[in-house]
């Protein structure tokens, strides 16, 4: 099943007073890139969140967001640094004097002062709030697989579609070939006859054989459709298929620039180039395939 590397998925969970969510986006990449960014409380959890997210993708980028809204339960509280209040006002209370200066010295002013006021968080679990964290992962990467396989389903008809019309090319060649040898016989028989010479059809037919040799394309062509029935097996396989089909358009490429070297023949040129341009738009496609 061809599933692609380009998708997004949001999951939530709630626990322990505090809710959970994650977004997930995935974007074409040659291996598997896990990317987390975490409330620094639990960064200590990045490990974990890449093995969970790890273990159910095999390819692609992925910038994985996880977020924690405290709820009611949570508690937080402020602290005042008294100490260092005390100072900064004897500070200011001898600049005030020494400079001569006007105006009372407020709360306000105070508490803009970096470090008297600070926000304490209470002691957190991070272990004990994992398993909604990894629920609201779970729940992000099954919309993240969805949308990559409905995806996924849509370039395995667009690929498919133009390997048909690629089969039809290589058919096309297939029916012309046997053709190319008679015709090289013919053209190479008239040619003598119109420089005037007189024609061996011994040497003829050592000439069209030797031609014939070097012209054959039969086993190619068999490597060739043997590659397409492999493609069109992989397409359908439950497994990740990317790496493999990008090899196999790899080896047909291989096959269809030696059908051109040795096809000799305008009509089979003709349909080398239109087998190039469909290859190239399935590589296109092949490049967003898990």
């Amino acid at each position: 099943m061809i599933k692609s590397m380009t998708g997004y998925g949001k999951g939530e969970a709630e626990g322990d007073g505090r809710r959970f969510s994650v977004e997930i986006r995935s974007v074409n990449h040659r291996y598997c890139d896990i990317s987390v960014r975490l409330p620094r409380r639990y960064a200590s959890l990045e490990g974990e969140v890449k093995k969970a997210i790890s273990g159910r993708i095999s390819r692609g980028k992925l910038d994985v967001t996880i977020m924690a809204e405290e709820g009611e339960g949570t508690s937080a509280t402020l602290e005042v640094n008294i100490p260092l209040a005390d100072s900064y006002y004897s500070a200011l209370c001898n600049l005030k004097e020494r400079l001569g200066l006007a105006g009372d010295i407020t709360v306000k002013e105070l508490s803009s002062v970096p470090d008297i006021i600070t926000f304490r968080e209470e002691p957190l679990d991070v272990e004990k709030d994992w398993p909604f964290i990894r629920s609201a992962i779970n729940k992000g990467m099954d919309a993240l697989d969805e949308m990559r396989r409905a995806e996924g389903d849509a370039l395995t008809s667009e690929v498919l579609g133009r390997l048909d019309r690629l089969s039809l090319a290589i058919d096309s060649i297939e029916e012309r070939a046997p053709a190319t040898v008679q015709l090289y016989k013919d053209r190479l028989a008239e040619k003598i006859g119109s420089l005037g010479y007189e024609l061996d059809q011994g040497r003829l037919a050592q000439e069209v054989a030797y031609f014939a040799d070097r012209c054959d394309i039969s086993e190619e062509l068999v490597r060739l459709k043997s590659h397409l029935e492999q493609f069109r097996i992989i397409s359908r396989s439950p497994e990740p298929a990317g790496r493999k089909l990008d090899f196999l358009l790899q080896e047909i490429n291989r096959e269809v620039n030696t059908i051109g070297s040795k096809g000799n023949d305008a009509l089979i040129s003709q349909k080398v180039i239109e087998v190039k341009a469909e290859l190239e738009k399935i590589r296109e496609q092949v490049q967003n395939i898990e």
